[in-house]
């Protein structure tokens, strides 16, 4: 269940921000269970799904998001 709604969110995204890129990260995916069940998902549903590896899966890779995000952020607004 816990997949779907992840595949679902994120199909959701896709549709309104054109992003198919997904970076599994965040102590959630240290179940390898969840992990292979989301992964097969969303790669059946067209996305570049990027598992964890050089990203950790627990806060380290959810901080290397957020600043990310944030960088892209700061660059758009031409700050």
């Amino acid at each position: 269940t816990l997949a779907q709604i992840i595949l679902k969110m994120c199909e959701l995204i896709r549709k309104k921000q054109k992003l198919n890129k997904v970076v599994l990260a965040g102590g959630v995916f240290q179940n390898n269970l969840l992990l292979k069940q989301t992964m097969s998902l969303l790669q059946n549903s067209d996305f570049e799904v990027i598992p964890p590896g050089i990203i950790p899966v627990n806060d380290g890779g959810i901080s290397l998001g957020q600043a990310v995000v944030g960088y892209h952020r700061f660059e758009s607004e031409g700050s």
